[in-house]
Order: C-alpha cells, then structure tokens, then sequence
C-alpha cells in the first residue's frame, strides 16, 4: 500500500518573527549608534551645525580662532573651548547643554537655513552672531554665569571664586568692584580671551595669551573686513 505524504504547514510565523527580531535590532543600533555619535563634537560640524565649522576648528586644534586668524600654540591655552578639550576632554555638548526646545529650533534653522550669520572668517567660514551667557542658558531658565559655574565643571560659588584670586589685590577680577562681570565678558571660548578691566586700566595684566579689550576689537573688526573684501 502506498503511503501519501502530507506535507507540512509553512512555519510563516515564526519566520516572520525572527525577520522582526533582526529588523528591530539593526533600528535599536543604529539608533543607539546616532545617539553616540550625536554626543560628539564631529556630529556639530557634519551634519547639524553647518555654520559650527569655524567654532569647531577652533576647539578641535586651536590653530585658528573662530575669526580665522591664527594663534601661535603658546596662545592657544586662551581659548576656552580648546583649553577645555585638551585639558579635561569636554565635548561641545559638555558646555552647551541643550533643552528639547533648543534642539527643535536648531533642527528647523538647519533645515531652512535660517541663521543668524554675521559673515565669512578669514577661512570663507560662515559664523554666528555673537550670543552672551544669558542667551546660551535663556531656554533651560539658567543664569548666565551657570554656563561656566556649576556642579558638572566650576563648582564653586562667587564668593569662592573671587577668594581664589585673592591675591591679584584690588585688580581681582573676581571681586566686581565696579559691578557684575559675567564670566564671558573675559573667558573667550572660541577666541582669544580678554581683560575686560583693561577697557578702562591701561596697566591691567594679561595673562599668556590673552588680549587687551581694544585690541581685540580691532583684530576681529579687522578679520571680518578682510574677509568681506576678499569676497567682494
């Protein structure tokens, strides 16, 4: 007697599963690789922040400021951003520490390109128009000075840090003699920083790098004229 052999229902379900199962862990990868990656500075300049390349040539070397000008190595130290990267290893992300809200808006400018450019650098790079500390932390309901003093970098108070420079006597720029001072009125991040008591004491000092408020000026002023001409 023959016997008739019956085959076998397709196992689809199971297939498919396994199809979904491979599927979603290539997603959850992928997206944990994005957010990796999005935590470091190369994602600033790649993709999100096309006008970031002045700023992130300037922390990532330090051979140029935002501006374009060169800065010989024994004045880079100077530059907050890049004295941050090689000395403590901070990512932009580090220091800019963006709200929901922030990252949307940056999304939509990116997307139309809609910055606030205030020309070319010396290197044909677009940047930005300057923002103070209040604007940087405005969105998380920060004051200004938090940018720099809190838990995650200084954790210090006013009145610490003003003890700390005690010794530079009645020069201390720490002791707001003539009224607050916010911290990036003197600490650059993507230039060379500047003695802001030296806008009205000739003889104020400059630590290695640093420029007087005048001359600073005048260097970016002249930088951005250059710049504009050469396009022209």
């Amino acid at each position: 007697m023959e016997t008739q052999n019956t085959p076998r229902p397709a196992r689809k379900g199971r297939k498919g599963t396994v199809v979904a199962g491979v599927v979603a862990a290539v997603v959850v990868v992928a997206a944990v690789g994005l957010f990796v990656w999005h935590e470091q500075p190369s994602f600033c300049a790649a993709l999100c922040h096309t006008p970031m390349d002045a700023y992130y040539d300037s922390y990532a070397t330090g051979e140029t400021d935002k501006y374009g000008m060169e800065v010989q190595e024994a004045d880079r130290a100077s530059m907050t951003a890049y004295q941050h990267q090689v000395q403590a290893g901070t990512t932009c992300m580090g220091c800019h520490v963006p709200t929901l809200s922030e990252q949307i808006g940056e999304g939509l400018a990116w997307v139309a390109g809609d910055y606030e450019v205030a020309g070319d650098n010396l290197k044909g790079q677009a940047i930005l128009s300057t923002r103070s500390l209040s604007q940087l932390t405005e969105a998380r309901g920060a004051e200004g000075n938090d940018f720099c003093m809190n838990g995650d970098c200084h954790d210090l108070t006013q009145e610490e840090l003003e003890a700390a420079t005690a010794d530079l006597g009645p020069r201390n720029p720490h002791s707001f003699a003539h009224g607050e001072i916010a911290c990036g009125d003197c600490h650059k991040a993507h230039s060379r920083s500047v003695n802001k008591c030296g806008e009205c004491h000739g003889d104020a000092a400059l630590p290695d790098g640093w420029l007087a408020p005048q001359a600073a000026n005048a260097m970016a002023a002249g930088a951005m004229a250059a710049a504009n001409s050469a396009e022209a």
